[in-house]
């Protein structure tokens, strides 16, 4: 087994050789035990995905495997297949590194009413990373780079499986990523740690600007390497020459020489420290239609076309954001024209300039900034790069759900659909209410609870925050407000004398005056004027008690009589209205109040820019702290709903998938259209570029525009060739035929207006929960002998007992993966059903 030597035997999650066996029960190692016997578990699993500063844990539900928690995850034992003179890593010509199969073992022991328990259990790759590498004593934070994501875990039960001597699953080894039958699911971890981040760099269109026009004609390749601004050295992950270690890069030998002739220099004789503070950085390319996944970077830079063809991204995990920088190389090749081809099979670049960026310096979250391009050789500015940037942090969740639910391995459905039917999303309930014809108020637990007892399968609703960080069921960014003034003067009428004056001079500019302001004064309600608004900035208790209309009321309020135009765009009921026909429930009461079959597509609005210039609500709220109140909310209420996520903000997207590992993220996307005006990011505007951010992310699926699918289908076949979950929207659905067409696609799930309305449809979750019902309701003839034949047996040889066969260990074990199979039956569905 090798042991990267950059691992101290200190480390709590030292990789030095060490037993693997770990003891749950009642009772100590070799005692024995009363009325049964103690089971000894073994595990090992195989991958080629573990690279040389990854290590395999188990996670599962037992003390011994870290009852979920994957901070206090079992650490497994490497074995490589290869050899010992095989160990470190690979790399292929391209200069990316390859690992080598690889087998981790572990074990335990278990008591006897443990034995006696169903285990389950996840394997997953992790890397532990330090807050302060200079200091040996700093809190670690187990960072899962990759885990199995399956729906069910994998599970035994030891009783059964485990042979005469005590021992479980022994000479079994696992394939990391696939069990019981089903495709291999791996998926990218999430942010489980309350001190972790992930930062994300993008590059795109004309990133490069370069001072001398004729550096614009080169071809450039981008690197993006981080380090701790605390540490002399850097940690370096991708060493083929030996272990995983920290070296000094070459490009600042020379300046650190100079510096150790200097007595002041305090780390000139510093140890090297334990572990990083950050990992490595994966680099993705969204415009890469053969591959859009993350990866490791090639040694000399990923090369990038600086006219639109490429949109870089580059992700790292820290736990010390404060003290994480990013050095962006750029190579050059000395030619002019070549190709990404070319760049890999002789052509050595040479590294041209140098950019740092740093996150503490960053002053948000999300933003774009413009970096100053320093030659190597000369140290003159050369240029500046535009990176785009996004910061995800860890969710705040308070210590008794966080120990609950919150960062837990059981559960999760981020990957899983049971493909049926194409399902039927009611939108907004029971559809548009301000803009088109329906019969209930939409967004509110009426239209929600109309469609689903109309048949709807889901219903979709937009959420947004309140001014108090309330998350309220409301799709418009703005509303109108009725504000009472108090005079004629301030409200806009005519004063008295104002109006003696125009009927003394009929045609005079005085009457001119008179008529427009009266004409403007009669957008209002009953003596207040209508102001827009935005959500924002009303609290709940204001948007509920504010005589509030639809945004939209101004601008037909003179084609439109006022009496007409109230009851069709006012928020506000009467006085007298039933609650649940209000407007702005909140999500809390959306999840409790709504029938609990009706499954959740909730659209997280947030407001964009677009390509014409415009600004959907400037100033909003902080993407990281909405989240985190949306994600609050979901966790403490949801119960066993099945609920999905979406979002036309990509960012949004993004966060969801790395601040949780339960619920399954859908991307929006308006793809190309002529009836709205588009998004100017390029992941919403392009509906190719979308579904590689999709597919990259990690997210469910992608939801499709129907406009842009009915004029051109590829994009709905090149999404299903790329595992994605396809949703349809659009208004085009309004018509009946073009849902049909859409069902005959095999899409898998529409979402439209008056689901129900034209024609009788029932739940398809209610529908298979009766029919599973029936089916163990229903009396079966038993496969054995008939009670006659078996007395007359008996009483032929009424001293000669009927013995079973005795099971093998093998097939005492797919006894048992039957018996599981049969427990979890019920649990196949999108969602667990009560």
């Amino acid at each position: 087994m090798a042991i990267p030597a950059s691992f101290p035997e200190h480390s709590a999650f030292s990789n030095k050789p060490k037993s693997t066996e770990c003891f749950c029960g009642e009772m100590e190692k070799g005692q024995n035990a009363p009325g049964g016997k103690r089971t000894k578990v073994y595990f090992a699993v195989r991958t080629n995905c573990a690279r040389p500063w990854e290590r395999m844990f188990i996670c599962g539900g037992n003390r011994l495997l870290g009852n979920w928690r994957p901070e206090k995850a079992l650490e497994m034992a490497r074995e490589t297949e290869d050899g010992e003179e095989n160990q470190s890593q690979q790399k292929t010509d391209s200069g990316k590194n390859q690992s080598s199969s690889s087998v981790w073992r572990a074990s335990i022991e278990l008591g006897p009413e443990d034995s006696q328990r169903l285990l389950r259990f996840r394997f997953f790759l992790g890397f532990p990373l330090q807050t302060d590498p200079s200091n040996c004593q700093s809190s670690l934070s187990l960072l899962v780079v990759r885990w199995e994501a399956q729906m069910s875990p994998r599970c035994i039960l030891p009783s059964v499986e485990s042979n005469s001597m005590g021992e479980c699953n022994k000479g079994v080894t696992s394939e990391f990523g696939s069990y019981g039958g089903r495709d291999r699911l791996i998926m990218d971890g999430w942010l489980h740690g309350r001190e972790q981040r992930q930062i994300f760099l993008r590059m795109f269109g004309t990133a490069l600007r370069f001072f001398d026009p004729k550096l614009s004609e080169r071809r450039f390749l981008i690197r993006v390497t981080p380090c701790d601004v605390r540490m002399d050295k850097e940690f370096d992950f991708a060493n083929s020459n030996g272990p995983v270690g920290w070296r000094t890069p070459s490009l600042y030998v020379h300046s650190l020489d100079s510096l150790a002739e200097e007595e002041d220099h305090p780390q000139q004789n510093k140890a090297a420290p334990p572990l990083p503070s950050h990992s490595f950085t994966e680099f993705a390319n969204l415009l890469s239609d053969a591959d859009p996944f993350f990866r490791e970077q090639s040694e000399n830079g990923e090369p990038f076309r600086n006219d639109g063809e490429d949109y870089f991204v580059f992700r790292t995990t820290s736990v010390a954001i404060e003290f994480l920088a990013f050095r962006i190389e750029l190579f050059m090749l000395q030619q002019r024209n070549w190709t990404s081809t070319e760049s890999k099979i002789g052509l050595t670049p040479s590294r041209f300039a140098l950019a740092y960026c740093m996150p503490s310096s960053m002053p948000d979250t999300i933003g774009s900034l413009s970096l100053p391009l320093v030659a190597v050789k000369t140290q003159k500015p050369m240029g500046q790069i535009k990176v785009d940037y996004l910061l995800a942090t860890s969710v705040d969740w308070e210590e008794e759900e966080e120990e609950k639910h919150a960062t837990r391995m059981e559960t999760t459905f981020v990957k899983h659909w049971k493909k049926r039917r194409t399902l039927e999303v009611g939108h907004r309930g029971s559809g548009e209410s301000f803009t088109k014809f329906a019969t209930a108020r939409e967004n509110t637990i009426f239209s929600l609870n109309n469609a689903a007892q109309r048949g709807a399968d889901f219903v979709e609703f937009d959420v947004q925050l309140s001014r108090d960080r309330s998350v309220v069921v409301f799709h418009d960014f703005h509303v109108l407000v009725s504000v009472a003034t108090r005079n004629a003067q301030l409200l806009g009428h005519p004063s008295a004398e104002e109006t003696k004056n125009a009927t003394a001079n009929p045609g005079s500019k005085s009457e001119t005056n008179l008529s427009e302001r009266t004409e403007a004064a009669t957008a209002t309600d009953g003596g207040g004027e209508l102001h827009k608004i935005a959500v924002r900035d009303l609290s709940l208790a204001q948007l509920r008690l504010l005589h509030v209309h639809h945004y939209k009321e101004a601008e037909n309020i003179s084609e439109i009589g006022q009496q007409q135009q109230n009851r069709g765009h006012r928020l506000t009921g009467e006085a007298d209205e039933r609650d649940e026909l209000r407007s702005f429930p909140t999500l809390v009461e959306a999840l409790q109040r709504v029938d609990e079959h009706a499954g959740f597509n909730v659209e997280i609005k947030y407001p964009m820019r677009m390509r014409d210039g415009s600004h959907e609500c400037e100033n909003y709220f902080e993407r990281n702290q909405y989240m985190d109140q949306l994600l609050v909310d979901v966790f403490r209420h949801a119960g066993k709903r099945r609920i999905v996520f979406s979002s036309f903000d990509p960012d949004i997207c993004t966060l969801l998938s790395v601040k949780q590992n339960k619920y399954p993220v859908l991307f929006l996307c308006v793809g190309q259209t002529d009836r709205y005006v588009p998004f100017l990011d390029e992941r919403s505007k392009v509906t190719r570029v979308g579904t590689n951010f999709a597919a990259c992310s990690n997210l469910l699926g992608i939801n499709l525009h129907s406009e842009e699918l009915l004029s051109d289908p590829s994009s709905l076949k090149r999404a299903v060739a790329m595992k994605l979950i396809t949703f349809v929207w659009g208004e085009d659905l309004d018509k009946l035929e073009h849902v049909a067409y859409f069902r005959r696609q095999n899409v898998d799930a529409i979402i439209y207006d008056r689901i129900g309305e034209l024609e009788t449809r029932q739940n398809v979750f209610v529908v298979e929960r009766e029919v599973k019902s029936a089916l163990f309701k229903s009396p079966r003839t038993s496969p054995s002998l008939s009670r006659a034949n078996s007395l007359f047996r008996n009483s032929q040889s009424p001293t000669m007992p009927v013995e079973e066969p005795r099971r093998s260990p093998s097939n005492r074990r797919m006894l048992a993966n039957g018996f599981v199979r049969q427990m979890t039956i019920a649990n196949t569905d999108f969602f667990p059903t009560k």
